[in-house]
């Protein structure tokens, strides 16, 4: 949730992703076990998606996203930050 209150916060992408470096690196033996979840593959999707420039493709991804299981903090922001790439 923190990246993408990063990404709503027009925080540059690169800052974003040394961010989350940096929060993996921090959990030690635990990184691994992290990196590989649902949360920290979906912030790195999104980053990738606007990273290079996709918009077009948002409609396709909002549907993807709808599908997944997320919380509703999440949907939200995800909501707010779709809508924002769109304008």
């Amino acid at each position: 949730m923190q990246g993408l209150a990063l990404l709503i916060a027009k925080e540059p992408l690169n800052e974003i992703k040394i961010n989350i470096k940096s929060y993996l690196s921090s959990l030690g033996l635990n990184k691994k076990l992290l990196e590989e979840t649902y949360p920290i593959r979906c912030i790195e999707f999104l980053l990738n998606v606007i990273s290079h420039n996709v918009e077009k493709y948002l409609p396709i991804i909002k549907e993807i996203l709808d599908i997944l299981p997320l919380f509703e903090e999440e949907k939200k922001l995800i909501d707010n930050l779709l809508k924002e790439e769109r304008n």
